[in-house]
C-alpha cells in the first residue's frame, strides 16, 4: 500500500494518464481542439501523445515513472491544446505528496482561472524498494517516548533511546528525570548495507551501577511502512511504552 506520506522520501512515482472529458472545445470555428496531458514531478516532465481533433475528450492510456527525489511534495499534471504558437491551458490539478490518502483513478478535476474546466482520469502508484535491499546513508530520527514505566521508588526514571542497525550502535542524550515521557528529536545516520533486515531500539534508565532496560523493539525493515510510528515497546513479554521514530533514506 501507499504511504500516506511520500513527500520525504525517494522513490519510482509510477503515473498512468487514462483519458480527460468535459473539457471545453475552445479550438475555434473551423478546428477541433489536440489535447495532450503533461505531468511534472521534480525536474522531470513527461507528455502524452497529442490527440488531433479529439475535442475535450481523448483517451491516452500512457504510462511514465518518476525518478522521485526525497522532499519533491508535488506532482502536477496540466492539459494543453496543442497550437503552432503556444500550447493552450485547458485545466491543470495539482496532487500534493504530503497526503496520498484515498487517490485511486479520478475522475480529478481540473481547473483554470479559478474555475473548474474538465476531469483527468490518472492512477498513481508508489513503487519503492524494500529497505532490505537498500544500501547507503540511513537517517533515524528519535522524536519521543511516552508511558514507560519501571523507575525506581524514590526516583524518576532518566531515560535514553539506544538504536542498533548491522554494526553501528547510536544512543540519544539522557533526559534526566524525564520519567517514562520524554522528547528527543535528535537524528543519526547510518551507513547501512544492503541486506541487513532489522533495527533494534531500547529504551533505557541510566543508573550508577547498570542502565536498567525499560523496554525494546525490533523492527522488521521487510514489513517497515512509513507510517508505523509510533511504535510499541515490551519488557519480559509485557507491553511497556511507545517510541516515535523516522526512517528515511535516498533511493
Amino acid at each position: 500500500a501507499m504511504p500516506k506520506n511520500i513527500a520525504e522520501y525517494g522513490g519510482v512515482l509510477k503515473v498512468r494518464i487514462e483519458k480527460i472529458e468535459d473539457f471545453k472545445d475552445e479550438a475555434g470555428f473551423m478546428d477541433k481542439t489536440d489535447p495532450f496531458v503533461e505531468v511534472q514531478c521534480g525536474e522531470e516532465t513527461f507528455k502524452t501523445a497529442t490527440k488531433k481533433n479529439a475535442g475535450g475528450a481523448a483517451e491516452f492510456n500512457e504510462k511514465f515513472a518518476f525518478n522521485k527525489k526525497e522532499g519533491v511534495a508535488e506532482l502536477k499534471a496540466k492539459v494543453y491544446d496543442k497550437d503552432t504558437l503556444n500550447n493552450d491551458t485547458l485545466g491543470e490539478r495539482v496532487f500534493d505528496l504530503t497526503d496520498s490518502a484515498g487517490w485511486g483513478t479520478g475522475p480529478y478535476e481540473c481547473v483554470k482561472d479559478g474555475s473548474v474546466t474538465g476531469k483527468l482520469w490518472m492512477e498513481i502508484t508508489w513503487d519503492r524498494k524494500s529497505l532490505v535491499d537498500f544500501a547507503g546513508p540511513m537517517k533515524v530520527t528519535i522524536e519521543k517516548i511516552e508511558d514507560f514505566t519501571g523507575s525506581g521508588m524514590f526516583d524518576k526514571a532518566d531515560p535514553y533511546v539506544a538504536i542498533e542497525c548491522g554494526g553501528e550502535k547510536f544512543r540519544t542524550e539522557t533526559k534526566d528525570n524525564a520519567g517514562g515521557s520524554a522528547v528527543f528529536d535528535q537524528e543519526f545516520t547510518f551507513n547501512k548495507e544492503e541486506g541487513v533486515s532489522e533495527m533494534k531500539l531500547s529504551v533505557l534508565d541510566t543508573d550508577m551501577m547498570t542502565d536498567d532496560l525499560l523496554g525494546e523493539r525490533t523492527i522488521d525493515f521487510k514489513e517497515y511502512d512509513h507510517e508505523d510510528s509510533p511504535y510499541e515497546c515490551a519488557k519480559d513479554g509485557e507491553a511497556n511504552g511507545k517510541v516515535w521514530l523516522k526512517i528515511s533514506w535516498a533511493q
